[in-house]
């Protein structure tokens, strides 16, 4: 017979193994949003997942609840509760303090990871749900029931920190049409411009030009120009 030790490590253990394989198997088959690349889309998400979870802690409020009204002891600090009742609150406690080290953890993981790890953050808690249920309804039963149930909470902050998990496809199944658009080489060429041969020009003697004399009408062609000033010009 194994002792309470090793049997509260035994279920531990069990516990541990059954929340990373549950998380694993919901993964591929929640499909995230494609569109959820905006960080309120991401955050909403994440606080909706963490809903699954406040639902078990709102089933153990109305236990108790039920519980005191059943018993007829509505006063909790007149020391007539039952063992059950006793028990009970410290589900509800323990699972505010989970919920407490949980959310805020889950929160900054949406805000953190692309649209395309969203499904993780889902399952973590659906399965955080899950194994809060499970140490609820363990605690009820004895003692050492919620060893496996709280094993497998504590095993969604380690998935959180742990290494990087399964990767999800987030495609759309029916892509539309997609524009290319060309492309244009808009970077400068940086190769200096060939240069050809070089076209070699007579030299212009602008002085030359300048002494040149004008050829007026007076003039015949075998006479020396006269300057435009001296030459009589005939009205």
């Amino acid at each position: 017979m194994p002792t309470h030790r090793g049997l509260s490590l035994l279920l531990g253990g069990c516990g541990a193994v059954a929340a990373l394989l549950a998380w694993h198997f919901l993964v591929p088959h929640l499909r995230p949003d494609p569109g959820g690349s905006s960080m309120a889309i991401r955050l909403g998400l994440a606080c909706a997942a963490l809903l699954p979870g406040v639902a078990v802690l709102a089933l153990m409020i109305l236990a108790q609840m039920a519980m005191r009204f059943a018993a007829g002891v509505p006063d909790p600090l007149s020391g007539h509760d039952t063992d059950l009742m006793r028990v009970n609150q410290r589900a509800i406690t323990n699972t505010v303090e989970q919920l407490a080290i949980f959310a805020p953890s889950l929160l900054a993981l949406a805000a953190g990871v692309p649209a395309s790890r969203m499904a993780e953050v889902a399952a973590l808690g659906i399965v955080f749900a899950a194994a809060r249920l499970f140490f609820w309804l363990g605690y009820l039963a004895a003692p050492i029931g919620r060893s496996f149930g709280m094993a497998a909470t504590l095993q969604m902050p380690a998935v959180q920190i742990g290494p990087t998990s399964p990767t999800v496809d987030v495609r759309p199944t029916a892509p539309g049409p997609t524009l290319v658009l060309p492309r244009v080489d808009v970077s400068p060429s940086l190769s200096r411009p060939e240069i050809g041969p070089t076209a070699i020009l007579p030299a212009f003697d602008m002085g030359a030009a300048k002494r040149r004399r004008p050829v007026t009408a007076d003039s015949s062609p075998g006479e020396a120009p006269v300057p435009a000033e001296s030459a009589g010009v005939r009205r």
